[in-house]
Protein backbone atom coordinates (compact mmCIF):
# COMPACT_ATOMS: atom_id res chain seq x y z
CA UNK A 1 0.00 0.00 0.00
CA UNK A 2 1.44 3.33 -1.02
CA UNK A 3 0.39 6.41 1.42
CA UNK A 4 -0.63 9.25 0.16
CA UNK A 5 2.11 11.62 1.37
CA UNK A 6 4.63 9.75 -0.85
CA UNK A 7 1.82 9.67 -3.99
CA UNK A 8 1.80 13.30 -3.56
CA UNK A 9 5.56 13.82 -3.39
CA UNK A 10 6.25 12.29 -6.74
CA UNK A 11 2.79 13.84 -8.65
CA UNK A 12 2.44 17.54 -7.28
CA UNK A 13 3.60 19.87 -10.50
CA UNK A 14 3.64 16.99 -12.88
CA UNK A 15 0.36 16.44 -14.23
CA UNK A 16 -1.94 17.57 -17.82
CA UNK A 17 -4.60 19.26 -16.97
CA UNK A 18 -5.10 18.84 -13.19
CA UNK A 19 -3.88 21.39 -10.95
CA UNK A 20 -1.83 20.46 -7.61
CA UNK A 21 -5.09 21.74 -5.53
CA UNK A 22 -7.49 19.29 -6.73
CA UNK A 23 -4.66 16.58 -6.92
CA UNK A 24 -4.05 17.24 -3.06
CA UNK A 25 -8.02 16.96 -2.42
CA UNK A 26 -8.00 14.08 -4.38
CA UNK A 27 -5.63 12.29 -2.47
CA UNK A 28 -7.38 13.70 0.88
CA UNK A 29 -9.70 11.31 -0.65
CA UNK A 30 -7.54 8.15 -0.52
CA UNK A 31 -5.82 9.24 2.61
CA UNK A 32 -9.65 8.44 4.23
CA UNK A 33 -10.45 5.39 2.73
CA UNK A 34 -6.39 4.12 3.78
CA UNK A 35 -7.31 4.82 7.00
CA UNK A 36 -10.51 3.55 7.31
CA UNK A 37 -9.35 0.56 6.14
CA UNK A 38 -6.62 0.42 8.61
CA UNK A 39 -9.25 0.73 11.23
CA UNK A 40 -12.03 -1.50 10.15
CA UNK A 41 -9.17 -4.33 9.90
CA UNK A 42 -7.96 -3.47 13.65
CA UNK A 43 -11.06 -3.97 14.85
CA UNK A 44 -11.67 -7.58 12.79
CA UNK A 45 -8.34 -8.48 14.01
CA UNK A 46 -9.73 -7.41 17.83
CA UNK A 47 -12.84 -9.59 16.64
CA UNK A 48 -10.49 -12.86 15.73
CA UNK A 49 -9.78 -15.55 18.33
CA UNK A 50 -5.89 -16.45 18.16
CA UNK A 51 -6.60 -19.98 20.09
CA UNK A 52 -3.45 -21.66 21.19
CA UNK A 53 -2.14 -24.71 18.92
CA UNK A 54 -3.58 -27.18 21.34
CA UNK A 55 -7.09 -26.22 20.18
CA UNK A 56 -6.63 -27.80 16.80
CA UNK A 57 -6.91 -31.11 18.21
CA UNK A 58 -10.57 -30.36 18.56
CA UNK A 59 -12.94 -29.81 15.48
CA UNK A 60 -13.38 -26.18 15.00
CA UNK A 61 -17.01 -26.04 15.65
CA UNK A 62 -16.84 -27.45 19.15
CA UNK A 63 -14.24 -24.83 19.79
CA UNK A 64 -16.61 -22.39 18.64
CA UNK A 65 -19.03 -23.14 20.60
CA UNK A 66 -17.40 -23.45 23.31
CA UNK A 67 -15.91 -20.48 23.42
CA UNK A 68 -19.69 -19.06 22.85
CA UNK A 69 -20.84 -20.53 26.07
CA UNK A 70 -21.54 -19.47 28.94
CA UNK A 71 -18.65 -20.67 31.69
CA UNK A 72 -21.78 -21.59 34.01
CA UNK A 73 -23.51 -23.82 31.39
CA UNK A 74 -20.11 -26.12 30.42
CA UNK A 75 -20.22 -29.75 31.02
CA UNK A 76 -17.62 -29.38 33.34
CA UNK A 77 -16.53 -32.34 36.04
CA UNK A 78 -13.55 -33.79 38.29
CA UNK A 79 -13.87 -37.10 35.75
CA UNK A 80 -12.83 -35.53 32.84
CA UNK A 81 -9.31 -34.90 32.00
CA UNK A 82 -6.79 -32.97 32.67
CA UNK A 83 -8.53 -32.92 35.96
CA UNK A 84 -8.97 -36.74 36.64
CA UNK A 85 -5.59 -37.41 35.98
CA UNK A 86 -4.05 -34.84 37.60
CA UNK A 87 -6.33 -35.90 40.96
CA UNK A 88 -5.35 -39.31 40.08
CA UNK A 89 -1.41 -39.12 40.32
CA UNK A 90 -1.97 -36.92 43.17
CA UNK A 91 -3.92 -39.37 45.37
CA UNK A 92 -1.60 -42.20 44.50
CA UNK A 93 1.38 -39.90 45.70
CA UNK A 94 -0.48 -39.40 49.25
CA UNK A 95 -1.17 -42.84 49.55
CA UNK A 96 3.13 -43.89 48.59
CA UNK A 97 3.53 -41.57 51.81
CA UNK A 98 0.59 -43.30 54.04
CA UNK A 99 -1.99 -39.78 54.03
CA UNK A 100 -5.34 -41.63 53.45
CA UNK A 101 -7.26 -38.29 53.58
CA UNK A 102 -7.51 -36.36 50.56
CA UNK A 103 -8.74 -32.67 50.32
CA UNK A 104 -12.59 -32.24 48.94
CA UNK A 105 -11.64 -30.79 45.40
CA UNK A 106 -14.44 -28.72 43.47
CA UNK A 107 -14.23 -26.81 40.17
CA UNK A 108 -14.51 -22.86 40.92
CA UNK A 109 -13.09 -19.61 40.12
CA UNK A 110 -10.46 -18.94 37.44
CA UNK A 111 -7.70 -19.81 39.89
CA UNK A 112 -6.04 -22.88 42.54
CA UNK A 113 -7.05 -21.58 46.53
CA UNK A 114 -7.97 -23.22 49.54
CA UNK A 115 -10.68 -22.45 52.05
CA UNK A 116 -8.79 -20.67 55.01
CA UNK A 117 -8.91 -23.40 57.66
CA UNK A 118 -11.42 -25.58 55.86
CA UNK A 119 -10.76 -28.65 53.56
CA UNK A 120 -11.76 -27.69 50.09
CA UNK A 121 -9.74 -26.94 47.08
CA UNK A 122 -10.72 -24.72 44.37
CA UNK A 123 -9.45 -25.94 40.98
CA UNK A 124 -9.89 -23.80 38.09
CA UNK A 125 -12.82 -24.38 35.97
CA UNK A 126 -11.35 -25.07 32.69
CA UNK A 127 -9.98 -28.31 33.92
CA UNK A 128 -13.14 -29.64 33.58
CA UNK A 129 -12.82 -30.76 29.82
CA UNK A 130 -10.25 -31.34 27.15
CA UNK A 131 -11.55 -28.33 25.07
CA UNK A 132 -11.90 -26.17 28.00
CA UNK A 133 -7.97 -27.20 28.91
CA UNK A 134 -6.69 -26.61 25.42
CA UNK A 135 -7.71 -22.58 25.16
CA UNK A 136 -7.08 -21.69 28.97
CA UNK A 137 -4.53 -23.22 31.06
CA UNK A 138 -1.18 -21.81 30.75
CA UNK A 139 0.42 -24.52 32.93
CA UNK A 140 2.18 -27.59 31.83
CA UNK A 141 1.06 -30.76 33.88
CA UNK A 142 4.42 -30.27 36.31
CA UNK A 143 3.42 -26.77 37.22
CA UNK A 144 -0.06 -27.91 37.80
CA UNK A 145 1.60 -30.72 40.28
CA UNK A 146 3.58 -27.99 41.61
CA UNK A 147 0.26 -26.30 42.49
CA UNK A 148 -1.50 -28.93 43.65
CA UNK A 149 0.56 -30.34 46.27
CA UNK A 150 0.98 -26.96 47.40
CA UNK A 151 -2.80 -26.32 47.81
CA UNK A 152 -3.09 -30.15 49.34
CA UNK A 153 -0.40 -29.13 52.29
CA UNK A 154 -2.42 -26.39 52.94
CA UNK A 155 -5.86 -28.06 53.08
CA UNK A 156 -4.17 -30.98 54.99
CA UNK A 157 -3.05 -28.75 57.48
CA UNK A 158 -6.24 -26.87 58.12
CA UNK A 159 -8.19 -30.59 58.41
CA UNK A 160 -6.08 -31.86 61.19
CA UNK A 161 -5.14 -28.40 62.47
CA UNK A 162 -1.25 -29.24 63.38
CA UNK A 163 -0.05 -25.90 63.27
CA UNK A 164 -0.22 -25.62 67.36
CA UNK A 165 2.04 -28.25 67.15
CA UNK A 166 5.24 -27.75 68.70
CA UNK A 167 7.71 -29.49 66.34
CA UNK A 168 5.38 -27.11 63.79
CA UNK A 169 5.90 -23.71 65.55
CA UNK A 170 9.42 -24.91 66.08
CA UNK A 171 9.93 -25.29 62.11
CA UNK A 172 7.94 -22.71 60.65
CA UNK A 173 6.74 -19.92 62.95
CA UNK A 174 3.62 -18.34 64.46
CA UNK A 175 0.69 -18.98 62.23
CA UNK A 176 -1.36 -16.12 63.99
CA UNK A 177 0.76 -13.42 62.50
CA UNK A 178 -1.06 -11.21 60.03
CA UNK A 179 -1.23 -12.76 56.41
CA UNK A 180 -0.85 -9.65 53.61
CA UNK A 181 -0.71 -10.50 50.24
CA UNK A 182 1.99 -7.88 49.70
CA UNK A 183 4.89 -9.05 50.99
CA UNK A 184 8.69 -7.90 50.80
CA UNK A 185 11.08 -11.38 50.76
CA UNK A 186 14.15 -11.16 51.26
CA UNK A 187 16.72 -12.87 49.18
CA UNK A 188 19.35 -13.42 51.51
CA UNK A 189 17.65 -15.48 53.26
CA UNK A 190 16.60 -17.71 50.59
CA UNK A 191 18.20 -20.86 51.68
CA UNK A 192 16.14 -21.12 55.03
CA UNK A 193 13.14 -21.68 52.50
CA UNK A 194 12.33 -24.53 50.49
CA UNK A 195 11.49 -23.94 46.66
CA UNK A 196 8.13 -25.63 45.27
CA UNK A 197 6.42 -22.76 43.05
CA UNK A 198 9.06 -20.56 42.69
CA UNK A 199 10.70 -22.13 39.41
CA UNK A 200 11.75 -20.74 35.75
CA UNK A 201 8.63 -18.45 34.10
CA UNK A 202 7.07 -18.20 37.40
CA UNK A 203 8.94 -14.96 38.80
CA UNK A 204 6.25 -13.83 40.75
CA UNK A 205 6.26 -16.65 42.97
CA UNK A 206 9.33 -15.89 44.10
CA UNK A 207 10.79 -16.52 47.50
CA UNK A 208 6.74 -17.58 48.17
CA UNK A 209 7.44 -19.11 51.46
CA UNK A 210 8.62 -16.47 52.79
CA UNK A 211 5.47 -15.06 53.01
CA UNK A 212 3.81 -16.42 55.60
CA UNK A 213 4.46 -19.88 58.25
CA UNK A 214 1.45 -21.56 56.28
CA UNK A 215 2.72 -20.75 52.89
CA UNK A 216 6.05 -21.52 53.74
CA UNK A 217 4.51 -25.32 55.42
CA UNK A 218 2.41 -25.43 52.41
CA UNK A 219 5.67 -25.51 49.94
CA UNK A 220 7.79 -27.44 51.87
CA UNK A 221 5.23 -30.15 51.87
CA UNK A 222 4.90 -29.78 48.23
CA UNK A 223 8.01 -30.47 47.25
CA UNK A 224 8.53 -33.50 49.79
CA UNK A 225 5.34 -35.33 48.38
CA UNK A 226 6.63 -34.64 45.32
CA UNK A 227 10.44 -35.68 45.95
CA UNK A 228 11.89 -32.52 44.89
CA UNK A 229 13.98 -32.49 48.40
CA UNK A 230 17.68 -32.29 46.51
CA UNK A 231 19.79 -29.67 46.42
CA UNK A 232 19.65 -28.00 50.22
CA UNK A 233 22.67 -28.07 52.34
CA UNK A 234 22.34 -30.97 54.93
CA UNK A 235 22.64 -28.38 58.48
CA UNK A 236 20.68 -25.39 56.52
CA UNK A 237 17.02 -24.38 57.85
CA UNK A 238 15.25 -25.60 54.66
CA UNK A 239 16.76 -28.63 55.04
CA UNK A 240 15.35 -29.20 58.88
CA UNK A 241 12.15 -27.81 57.79
CA UNK A 242 11.40 -30.96 54.79
CA UNK A 243 12.73 -33.47 57.56
CA UNK A 244 10.07 -31.84 60.05
CA UNK A 245 7.81 -32.45 57.53
CA UNK A 246 8.81 -36.32 57.35
CA UNK A 247 8.73 -36.53 61.11
CA UNK A 248 5.05 -34.83 61.48
CA UNK A 249 3.26 -37.44 58.94
CA UNK A 250 5.35 -40.56 58.76
CA UNK A 251 7.38 -40.68 62.20
CA UNK A 252 4.37 -39.26 64.91
CA UNK A 253 1.64 -39.90 62.09
CA UNK A 254 -0.27 -36.46 63.24
CA UNK A 255 -1.81 -36.57 60.05
CA UNK A 256 -3.45 -40.02 59.87
CA UNK A 257 -6.80 -40.96 60.76
CA UNK A 258 -9.77 -38.85 60.81
CA UNK A 259 -9.10 -35.26 60.74
CA UNK A 260 -10.08 -32.80 63.46
CA UNK A 261 -12.39 -31.39 60.68
CA UNK A 262 -14.12 -31.70 57.69
CA UNK A 263 -15.67 -28.23 56.78
CA UNK A 264 -15.52 -27.80 53.26
CA UNK A 265 -15.90 -23.80 54.41
CA UNK A 266 -16.17 -21.08 51.57
CA UNK A 267 -16.65 -22.52 47.96
CA UNK A 268 -17.49 -20.33 45.26
CA UNK A 269 -18.46 -23.52 42.33
CA UNK A 270 -18.32 -22.49 38.66
CA UNK A 271 -21.78 -22.55 38.19
CA UNK A 272 -21.97 -18.68 39.49
CA UNK A 273 -19.57 -17.65 37.11
CA UNK A 274 -20.78 -14.75 34.75
CA UNK A 275 -19.39 -14.66 31.29
CA UNK A 276 -18.49 -16.97 28.41
CA UNK A 277 -15.06 -18.76 27.65
CA UNK A 278 -14.47 -16.18 25.36
CA UNK A 279 -15.14 -13.01 27.80
CA UNK A 280 -12.55 -15.76 30.08
CA UNK A 281 -9.99 -15.41 27.43
CA UNK A 282 -10.37 -11.74 26.77
CA UNK A 283 -11.85 -11.56 23.53
CA UNK A 284 -14.78 -9.77 23.19
CA UNK A 285 -18.38 -11.13 22.89
CA UNK A 286 -19.24 -10.71 19.33
CA UNK A 287 -22.58 -11.20 17.54
CA UNK A 288 -22.76 -11.89 14.05
CA UNK A 289 -24.54 -9.00 12.91
CA UNK A 290 -21.76 -6.98 14.38
CA UNK A 291 -19.40 -9.04 12.32
CA UNK A 292 -21.21 -8.58 9.27
CA UNK A 293 -21.00 -4.74 9.60
CA UNK A 294 -17.15 -4.44 10.29
CA UNK A 295 -16.97 -6.90 7.19
CA UNK A 296 -18.62 -4.36 4.85
CA UNK A 297 -16.92 -1.66 6.02
CA UNK A 298 -13.75 -3.58 5.42
CA UNK A 299 -14.57 -4.38 1.87
CA UNK A 300 -15.93 -0.62 1.14
CA UNK A 301 -13.10 0.74 2.45
CA UNK A 302 -10.95 -1.82 0.47
CA UNK A 303 -12.70 -1.29 -2.57
CA UNK A 304 -12.47 3.00 -2.55
CA UNK A 305 -8.64 2.82 -1.27
CA UNK A 306 -6.85 0.07 -3.49
CA UNK A 307 -8.68 1.81 -6.61
CA UNK A 308 -7.81 5.01 -5.65
CA UNK A 309 -4.25 3.72 -5.34
CA UNK A 310 -4.20 2.06 -8.90
CA UNK A 311 -5.76 5.40 -10.14
CA UNK A 312 -2.39 7.22 -8.14
CA UNK A 313 -0.04 4.89 -8.94
CA UNK A 314 -0.92 5.05 -13.02
CA UNK A 315 -0.52 8.52 -13.18
CA UNK A 316 2.90 9.55 -15.10
CA UNK A 317 2.43 13.23 -14.67
CA UNK A 318 3.82 15.39 -18.46
CA UNK A 319 4.61 13.28 -20.87
CA UNK A 320 2.54 10.32 -20.57
CA UNK A 321 1.73 8.93 -23.91
CA UNK A 322 -1.51 7.16 -24.99
CA UNK A 323 -0.58 5.82 -28.29
CA UNK A 324 2.80 3.38 -29.30
CA UNK A 325 4.82 0.21 -27.88
CA UNK A 326 7.39 2.62 -27.02
CA UNK A 327 5.22 4.47 -24.31
CA UNK A 328 5.99 3.37 -21.15
CA UNK A 329 8.90 0.94 -22.41
CA UNK A 330 9.20 -2.69 -22.90
CA UNK A 331 6.75 -3.67 -20.27
CA UNK A 332 3.85 -1.59 -21.68
CA UNK A 333 3.93 -3.64 -25.28
CA UNK A 334 2.24 -6.64 -23.76
CA UNK A 335 -0.29 -4.61 -22.44
CA UNK A 336 -1.02 -2.73 -25.74
CA UNK A 337 -1.13 -5.89 -27.54
CA UNK A 338 -3.64 -7.25 -25.47
CA UNK A 339 -5.47 -4.24 -25.43
CA UNK A 340 -5.36 -4.34 -29.46
CA UNK A 341 -6.75 -7.84 -29.20
CA UNK A 342 -9.26 -7.18 -27.02
CA UNK A 343 -11.07 -4.20 -28.96
CA UNK A 344 -8.96 -3.69 -32.44
CA UNK A 345 -6.80 -1.20 -31.08
CA UNK A 346 -5.64 0.72 -28.58
CA UNK A 347 -7.30 3.80 -29.74
CA UNK A 348 -10.50 1.40 -29.63
CA UNK A 349 -9.91 0.60 -26.04
CA UNK A 350 -9.90 4.07 -25.06
CA UNK A 351 -12.72 5.16 -26.85
CA UNK A 352 -14.82 2.49 -25.47
CA UNK A 353 -13.50 3.52 -22.31
CA UNK A 354 -14.15 7.18 -21.94
CA UNK A 355 -17.93 6.67 -23.40
CA UNK A 356 -18.31 4.08 -19.96
CA UNK A 357 -16.65 7.13 -17.81
CA UNK A 358 -18.68 9.50 -18.83
CA UNK A 359 -21.52 7.46 -18.06
CA UNK A 360 -20.51 6.26 -14.67
CA UNK A 361 -21.02 7.75 -11.49
CA UNK A 362 -18.07 5.93 -9.60
CA UNK A 363 -14.88 4.10 -11.60
CA UNK A 364 -14.50 2.79 -15.28
CA UNK A 365 -12.07 0.05 -15.19
CA UNK A 366 -10.07 -1.55 -17.26
CA UNK A 367 -9.84 -5.34 -16.31
CA UNK A 368 -8.55 -8.74 -16.89
CA UNK A 369 -12.14 -11.30 -17.43
CA UNK A 370 -10.56 -14.54 -16.82
CA UNK A 371 -13.56 -15.84 -18.26
CA UNK A 372 -13.39 -14.59 -21.70
CA UNK A 373 -9.49 -14.55 -21.30
CA UNK A 374 -9.27 -11.03 -22.43
CA UNK A 375 -9.04 -7.64 -21.26
CA UNK A 376 -12.21 -5.61 -20.23
CA UNK A 377 -13.62 -2.21 -19.74
CA UNK A 378 -16.18 -1.94 -17.19
CA UNK A 379 -18.58 0.92 -15.51
CA UNK A 380 -19.08 1.18 -11.68
CA UNK A 381 -21.58 2.78 -10.16
CA UNK A 382 -20.32 1.70 -6.33
CA UNK A 383 -18.57 -1.40 -5.01
CA UNK A 384 -15.42 -3.09 -6.77
CA UNK A 385 -14.47 -5.05 -9.57
CA UNK A 386 -15.62 -8.82 -9.65
CA UNK A 387 -13.74 -10.97 -7.44
CA UNK A 388 -10.90 -12.14 -9.16
CA UNK A 389 -10.64 -10.12 -12.14
CA UNK A 390 -7.53 -7.97 -11.57
CA UNK A 391 -7.42 -3.78 -12.13
CA UNK A 392 -4.97 -2.66 -14.93
CA UNK A 393 -6.31 0.47 -15.30
CA UNK A 394 -8.90 2.86 -12.72
CA UNK A 395 -10.06 6.24 -13.95
CA UNK A 396 -11.84 7.72 -11.14
CA UNK A 397 -15.35 8.87 -11.49
CA UNK A 398 -16.22 10.16 -8.58
CA UNK A 399 -17.14 13.97 -8.90
CA UNK A 400 -14.18 14.57 -6.10
CA UNK A 401 -11.86 13.54 -9.53
CA UNK A 402 -13.14 16.61 -11.55
CA UNK A 403 -15.16 19.46 -9.51
CA UNK A 404 -12.43 21.21 -7.88
CA UNK A 405 -10.68 21.97 -11.62
CA UNK A 406 -13.68 22.01 -13.82
CA UNK A 407 -17.43 22.36 -12.00
CA UNK A 408 -20.49 20.16 -11.96
CA UNK A 409 -19.71 19.67 -15.76
CA UNK A 410 -16.34 18.53 -16.19
CA UNK A 411 -16.34 15.07 -16.23
CA UNK A 412 -15.15 14.98 -19.70
CA UNK A 413 -11.97 17.26 -18.90
CA UNK A 414 -10.89 15.15 -16.17
CA UNK A 415 -11.19 11.89 -17.97
CA UNK A 416 -9.39 13.67 -20.59
CA UNK A 417 -6.24 14.66 -18.05
CA UNK A 418 -6.25 11.36 -16.60
CA UNK A 419 -5.78 9.68 -20.28
CA UNK A 420 -2.78 12.45 -21.46
CA UNK A 421 -1.08 11.88 -17.57
CA UNK A 422 -1.62 7.66 -17.78
CA UNK A 423 1.94 5.71 -16.96
CA UNK A 424 2.07 3.18 -19.13
CA UNK A 425 5.42 1.41 -17.72
CA UNK A 426 3.04 1.27 -14.56
CA UNK A 427 -0.34 -0.33 -16.07
CA UNK A 428 1.61 -2.71 -18.28
CA UNK A 429 4.09 -4.02 -15.02
CA UNK A 430 1.00 -4.42 -13.36
CA UNK A 431 -0.76 -6.39 -16.01
CA UNK A 432 2.33 -8.81 -16.47
CA UNK A 433 2.02 -9.34 -12.36
CA UNK A 434 -1.08 -10.11 -12.19
CA UNK A 435 -3.38 -10.52 -15.17
CA UNK A 436 -3.41 -12.99 -18.01
CA UNK A 437 -3.79 -17.05 -18.47
CA UNK A 438 -1.71 -18.36 -21.70
CA UNK A 439 -1.78 -15.52 -24.37
CA UNK A 440 0.31 -15.25 -26.91
CA UNK A 441 0.97 -11.92 -28.38
CA UNK A 442 1.88 -11.51 -32.27
CA UNK A 443 5.49 -11.80 -33.56
CA UNK A 444 7.06 -9.83 -36.11
CA UNK A 445 10.34 -10.20 -38.05
CA UNK A 446 12.19 -6.84 -38.97
CA UNK A 447 11.35 -5.75 -41.73
CA UNK A 448 7.83 -7.28 -41.64
CA UNK A 449 4.53 -5.39 -42.53
CA UNK A 450 2.41 -4.97 -39.21
CA UNK A 451 -0.63 -6.28 -39.45
CA UNK A 452 -3.52 -4.11 -39.08
CA UNK A 453 -4.55 -6.10 -35.65
CA UNK A 454 -1.18 -5.14 -34.36
CA UNK A 455 -1.73 -0.95 -34.69
CA UNK A 456 -1.81 -0.07 -31.38
CA UNK A 457 -2.02 3.66 -32.94
CA UNK A 458 -1.09 5.99 -36.16
CA UNK A 459 2.53 5.88 -34.90
CA UNK A 460 5.23 3.57 -36.30
CA UNK A 461 5.07 0.11 -34.01
CA UNK A 462 8.79 -1.09 -32.90
CA UNK A 463 8.61 -5.05 -33.30
CA UNK A 464 10.63 -7.46 -32.21
CA UNK A 465 12.81 -10.01 -33.00
CA UNK A 466 11.47 -12.90 -30.35
CA UNK A 467 7.86 -14.01 -29.21
CA UNK A 468 6.51 -12.00 -26.77
CA UNK A 469 4.56 -14.81 -24.65
CA UNK A 470 2.38 -12.90 -21.72
CA UNK A 471 2.46 -15.03 -18.16
CA UNK A 472 0.38 -18.04 -17.24
CA UNK A 473 -2.10 -17.67 -14.13
CA UNK A 474 -0.77 -16.29 -11.23
CA UNK A 475 -1.14 -18.95 -8.37
CA UNK A 476 -1.98 -16.91 -5.20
Amino acid sequence: MQDATSLEARLVGTLTGTSDAALRQHLAVLARAQARLASARQRRQAMAWKLPPAAAAFPPEEVQMTLETPVSLLNLTLLQEPANGLLTRLQEELQAKGIAWVPGFYLGTNDYWTTDRACSVNLPWYLGSPVTAALCDPLTDEEKMRVLRHETGHALLYAYQRWTHPEWRTAFGDFARPYLDAYEPDPARAADYVRNLDRPGQGQMAHYAQKHPDEDWAETFAAWLGGDTEGYQEDSRAAFKLETVALMITGLGLFYGDPATSSPGHQEPFTRLTGTVADYLGKPRVTPPERAQVAREETEAAQDAVLHEIFFQGLAGAGGAVAGVTAGGASAAPLQAALALAYGSVDDWQADLRQLAMGADAWALTCWDPGEGRLRNLALNDGGAPAGWPVVFACCCHEHAYVPDHGGAGQHLAVEAWFRNLDWGAAGERFLRACPPPLYVPTFSVGDPVPAEAAFAAETVTVVERPVVLPGPVTR
